[in-house]
């Protein structure tokens, strides 16, 4: 990847399919499917709102889900053949009813042929959420697909910080690494829960988390300045 190229940002209720290198920001409520193939370096992203989904948040149904599941495929069908399919992620959402409904129907699904944080208020400005940046990267030896974990206060974007990095095996979907924030004084509650869970996910994976370093903010810093 050249270091000084940019990268595409997929906005919300679209989808990309690209060589090498794609990305998408701000994910919050939203839901990401990211597919990754054999024998290409094709990167497929799609930032979905929940509203396209029929029946979310209300009375959703099996039926309901595999339409939108469908459209995905019919999605990533445009451009590259479902046989080089190799690994697909489905990331968002938050731990409240109608995303646990989703999720348990897509698991449904699955059984037949992941998630996180805390319950959505109104937008209130001392409201705590997290938002999540993607980033995959085909070319890089060996691939890269990141996921950085952010909190803020809602309704203001301009002041993220930067909490987790979970990196995954680009090929095979493993996760490889958690990387965590050092603690601040007086940080919110909410901030140390995020990180405990990080750490409940690396322990299934047998994996030990580290702290993020500073050259590791700085790198993550430039990588974001490339998003567009």
């Amino acid at each position: 990847m050249d270091g000084n190229s940019k990268i595409i940002n997929v906005p919300v209720d679209e989808c990309a399919i690209v060589t090498d290198v794609l990305a998408t920001t701000g994910v919050d409520s939203c839901l990401v499917v990211a597919a990754i193939f054999d024998s290409t370096s094709s990167i497929f992203i799609g930032h979905y709102s929940t509203a396209e989904i029929e029946g979310f948040g209300e009375l959703i149904t099996l039926d309901n889900v595999q339409q939108f599941m469908e459209t995905i495929v019919e999605q990533i069908c445009e451009n590259v053949s479902l046989d080089s399919l190799k690994t697909v992620f489905l990331i968002g959402g938050w731990n409240t009813k109608p995303y646990l409904e989703l999720q348990e129907l897509v698991e449904n699904i699955r059984n037949d042929e992941k998630h996180r944080c805390s319950e959505n208020d109104d937008d209130i400005k001392d409201n705590w959420i997290c938002q999540f940046d993607l980033i995959v990267d085909r070319v890089a030896i060996p691939p890269i697909f990141l996921i950085l974990q952010y909190a803020n206060l809602e309704m203001n974007d301009h002041e993220k910080k930067l909490v987790i990095i979970f990196h995954f095996d680009g090929n095979k979907g493993e996760l490889k690494n958690v990387l965590y924030a050092s603690s601040e004084s007086n940080q919110p509650a909410f901030i140390n829960d995020v990180i405990a869970m990080s750490h409940s996910r690396a322990k299934v994976a047998n994996i030990q988390p580290e702290p993020i370093q500073n050259d590791m903010l700085k790198c993550m810093e430039e990588l974001k300045l490339r998003i567009h």
